[in-house]
């Protein structure tokens, strides 16, 4: 998600900041290309950038016009004032509403249009069963992209998708297509064709606009004191409802920056340093050596061979020879390493496109039973009530089982896939880890034979190329973690698929890169060591005058030439430690400018949850105060309070929202989720719904209808005046914040007693406020489907329709 606000927001705080930083001028500018996924792919792209940008001139003020123009960000100024009120509804093949076929091919719909260009409210008393949740939930589907009916019923309900929601609505046991068309002020809309794109659903929120018993039963699992870091804190709960998802998922991502913690940069830089520090130490060797042979020479040719010393040849070639054996063979094939990779992933997405339960083992079981019983039974063995022939129930299950057989297969192969995959990439990273460790102790041994010069800086190139890699804890530990997992789950396939994507490049080109050219590297590095044991053989056997002279002469030579290589080495470093020290700075310099940027973003997000708060609070203090007797001498209070933290000892304060309840006489203080009795927050949790549905209204000034489904029994309320109350209030609240914008509502509800109270209250309302919203008010009873008019009525625009809805007389119902 990528909306304009967000990103003015984040031009802003650019603007804001100082001449010595440059975080937030980096994430302002280059926020679209950023990896917010997790915290590594946000600091490497933040590093990316850093490195990029010296001494840039960030232009904000294209870049500004720029967001204006382009499409791909979201513009939410463009549904300003659009106004998404219902005229009509036409319904068929919704769980309760029955199909065209079954009603004469004519659909059920209800009509709302007035006749001067207005659109009514209604309060539908219905009888369970005669499908008022099915419309309800067809709306929420139009609206919200979402059905918190089905939510209720689901365990892990954030995992539903489009599909699901969709099997919710069919009609049983027809089947078939679910059909809801409406007609709104700004268009025709249905189930095929939403309102809102899923993005935009995000940031506007329709959903606050239909409430169910699930919305009451999520708010009661908030958290009401005065912690924001809990994902469900009442005041993040607040953030995310009024669209602001996008500023919650970077600083979630953000604040995790300062206390990461990595190797790779400080690693690599110290390798290239420690290779330099070797390399002055061998040159300061070698040319303390090249005074000795030289002097060594000088004697020889006076005809003082007697001073001259010994060589430790045999020395040398037990040490080479020691070297030479030790165990780092590394066996890898490119085509075989990248095709277990790919498979995996082709063995993923296919698991995925599977209907995969841990119940299909039990219904392949019952399934096997069923048919082996087929054969003593004329009917279905286990209903004995199906209208199938044993013929037709026996392709079913054999169909079926086909499909459950097929689901193994899959379920075999990635568990397979996965074993394989993990033990190839573990078995990869410990040849290397294995070599590397091989290659920190050698540089130092090899030094000293300098025909061996050429193997050394090889080894020390594959060092220094292994380091950021084999130093990454993070990504060596998951590895190790993965390897050890006998029975993966469905999250062991997903963290093990994610591993290999986010880290493509490191998986598939590095580690394939690096074994290649490990194993180039072993294969020269032990026939140059052979090599120099053969010529130190050689050298062991006494040599005449001249022999030794001209020996003497060849070893100052080779001497001088591997100074010479390794001075060239050391120029050649010089540029990469100037590089590699820059990254640590970047590396520094990111983890202590993101606090203090944290610090401000943070800042931004809670005063726009600021702005919203004040209807919020007004609205659900005024409501739930009424009903707290003045016996208990307390009070609900939501207010911005203080929230104290410290980052890096230093004490830092910001302002949350939230909700307490207050002992005037003792000065007490608790949470409504610990004082309410059942009924009060039950109450106090839809008021945190209708408090963010105010909140959004004002906010984006999107016009859409409120609609709620069986929130109420008559047996919650004290008596019929505390609904009546309850219900004037909240139109009342609604009218105050936003006036420019008529309110719509719908009530769904079985209870005669809630209906007569909302029918009270508009009336009540009606005489107070001299606003005659019970004429804009369809009272109304709600029968079975079946139980409908002889006659269909009509649309505005002459379509034909069975009317859903049965008008009754208001002012009988009132009196």
């Amino acid at each position: 998600m990528n909306t304009i606000n967000f990103r003015k927001t984040l031009i802003e705080l650019a603007l804001e900041e100082n001449n010595e930083s440059k975080i937030a001028k980096v994430i302002a500018f280059y926020y679209a290309n950023l990896n917010i996924t997790n915290r590594e792919g946000l600091f490497e792209s933040l590093l990316n950038f850093y490195k990029i940008s010296d001494n840039q001139e960030f232009e904000f003020e294209n870049l500004s016009t720029e967001l204006e123009s382009n499409n791909e960000i979201i513009n939410t100024s463009k549904y300003l004032n659009k106004d998404f009120r219902i005229k009509n509804v036409e319904i068929s093949n919704v769980r309760g509403i029955p199909s065209k076929e079954e009603s004469d091919n004519i659909p059920y719909g209800i009509n709302l249009f007035q006749d001067n260009n207005s659109v009514y409210n209604s309060i539908i008393l219905a009888n369970n069963g005669n499908g008022k949740s099915s419309i309800f939930s067809a709306l929420e589907m139009i609206y919200a992209n979402d059905i918190g009916e089905k939510n209720l019923r689901t365990q892990n309900f954030k995992s539903l998708n489009d599909n699901d929601y969709l099997n919710y609505l069919e009609r049983f046991p027809n089947g078939g297509k679910p059909i809801c068309e409406i007609e709104t002020f700004e268009g025709n809309y249905s189930i095929d064709k939403r309102i809102f794109e899923p993005e935009l659903v995000n940031i506007f929120n329709p959903k606050s606009h239909f409430i169910t018993e699930f919305d009451i039963i999520e708010n009661g699992r908030n958290v009401y004191n005065s912690n924001p870091n809990i994902d469900y804190s009442f005041h993040n709960i607040i953030a995310k409802n009024l669209g602001l998802d996008e500023f919650l998922n970077f600083i979630n991502i953000s604040e995790q920056i300062p206390n990461y913690k990595r190797r790779k940069e400080y690693t690599f830089r110290d390798t290239i340093q420690s290779e330099l520090t070797t390399n002055n130490t061998t040159i300061e060797k070698r040319i303390e050596e090249v005074k000795l042979k030289s002097l060594e020479l000088n004697n020889l040719k006076d005809g003082k061979d007697k001073n001259v010393k010994k060589n430790n040849t045999n020395d040398d070639i037990k040490q080479l020879r020691t070297i030479l054996n030790k165990d780092i063979d590394i066996v890898f094939n490119k085509e075989s390493y990248n095709k277990i990779i790919n498979d995996y992933k082709k063995s993923y997405q296919n698991y995925l496109s599977k209907n995969i339960s841990k119940k299909n083992s039990i219904e392949k079981n019952f399934l096997n039973s069923g048919k082996d019983l087929l054969h003593y039974y004329d009917n279905c063995p286990f209903c004995l009530d199906s209208n199938k022939s044993n013929e037709e129930i026996n392709s079913e299950v054999e169909k079926r089982l086909k499909e459950l057989d097929d689901i193994e297969v899959v379920e075999k192969e990635i568990r397979e896939n996965f074993r394989l995959l993990t033990s190839t990439l573990l078995t990869t990273v410990k040849d290397l880890r294995k070599l590397y460790n091989i290659i920190e102790t050698e540089r130092i041994e090899l030094t000293k034979y300098t025909n061996l010069d050429s193997i050394n800086i090889k080894q020390n190139e594959l060092y220094i190329e292994l380091s950021p890699q084999l130093n990454d804890d993070e990504l060596i530990d998951l590895v190790n973690e993965l390897s050890k997992i006998q029975f993966p789950t469905e999250i062991d396939f997903k963290r093990l698929f994610n591993l290999i994507h986010e880290n493509q490049l490191i998986f598939q080109e590095y580690f394939a890169s690096f074994s290649l050219k490990a194993i180039l590297y072993i294969n020269e590095r032990k026939l140059q060591i052979e090599d120099e044991i053969q010529k130190l053989s050689l050298s062991s056997h006494e040599l005449s005058l001249e022999q030794k002279i001209l020996k003497l002469e060849q070893e100052i030579n080779e001497v001088k030439n591997s100074i010479l290589s390794l001075e060239k080495r050391n120029l050649d470093l010089k540029p990469e430690l100037e590089n590699a020290n820059k990254i640590v700075g970047y590396f520094d310099r990111i983890k202590s400018e993101i606090i203090n940027y944290n610090l401000k973003f943070n800042d931004r997000k809670d005063k726009l949850v600021a702005e919203a708060f004040e209807p919020m609070k007004n609205t659900i203090e005024q409501i739930m105060n009424d009903f707290i007797s003045k016996n208990e001498n307390i009070k609900l209070e939501i207010k911005l309070e203080n929230y104290n933290y410290k980052v890096d000892g230093e004490q830092y304060t910001s302002k949350i929202i939230i909700a307490k309840i207050i002992d005037l006489k003792f000065n007490k203080e608790t949470t409504p989720d610990l004082y309410f009795n059942t009924f009060r927050f039950k109450l106090f949790c839809l008021m945190i719904s209708l408090s963010i549905a105010l909140a959004t209204r004002i906010k984006y000034k999107i016009n859409l209808p409120l609609v709620m489904d069986d929130l109420f029994y008559a047996s919650d309320f004290i008596n019929k005046i505390s609904f009546t109350k309850f219900f004037k209030e909240l139109i009342k609240l609604f009218h105050k914040y936003t006036p420019e914008m008529s309110l719509q509502f719908i009530l769904f509800t079985h209870d005669d007693l809630v209906f007569t109270s909302a029918i009270e209250a508009i009336e009540e309302y009606s005489d107070i406020e001299n606003d005659q919203i019970i004429d804009k008010t369809l009272i109304t009873r709600m029968f079975d489907v079946n139980d409908k008019e002889e006659i269909p009525s009509k649309f505005e625009n002459g379509e034909i329709f069975w009317n859903l809805l049965y008008q009754l007389p208001k002012q009988t119902l009132v009196n």
